[in-house]
């Protein structure tokens, strides 16, 4: 659990991609911390292994980043990151804010996600992988940005 606090970038590195391999769900708590590391590809890492460990308890970090302005700016494979790893370990209680990111927005006016975060969103409700998740999932299927389209019907697919 030490070397996740490492100040070298490479070793933080390597000690979640340990941990992931071992399946140490012990050292989950302090995973859960590198999802803000400074470093892009450790706070990947992080997202992935919570959730091949499966820890619910990273679900409220997760959603809070999605809620957050940093991951607007991060590119599309930590969006992606983010948005699995929240839609497995949050199971159906994400679908909610997922669905909510997903959905065009209705009226002139109104603020609606950028395509990568709605994209990033379908992916996440595809690791949820329960009737609802695909409920809101199948309402997306006609979206009329191709970029999430895609995302919707990739999604499905998962699901399978």
């Amino acid at each position: 659990a030490r070397l996740l606090e490492h100040p070298d970038p490479a070793v933080r590195l390597a000690a979640v991609e340990a941990a992931t391999v071992l399946k140490a769900s012990s050292v989950a708590a302090v995973l859960e911390g590198r999802l803000e590391d400074d470093e892009r590809d450790v706070r990947i890492a992080a997202a992935r292994a919570l959730a091949e460990l499966r820890y619910p308890p990273a679900a409220a970090t997760l959603a809070a980043i999605i809620g957050g302005r940093r991951i607007r700016v991060a590119d599309i494979s930590e969006k992606v990151a983010v948005f699995e790893a929240y839609g497995t370990v949050a199971g159906e209680d994400g679908i909610r804010l997922l669905g909510s990111l997903l959905k065009k927005k209705g009226g002139i006016l109104a603020k609606r996600e950028s395509t990568e975060i709605r994209a990033a969103a379908a992916l996440g409700l595809g690791c949820v992988a329960t009737p609802g998740a695909r409920a809101v999932l199948e309402q997306a299927t006609q979206d009329e940005d191709p970029v999430v389209r895609s995302n919707v019907n990739r999604a499905l697919r998962q699901e399978e």
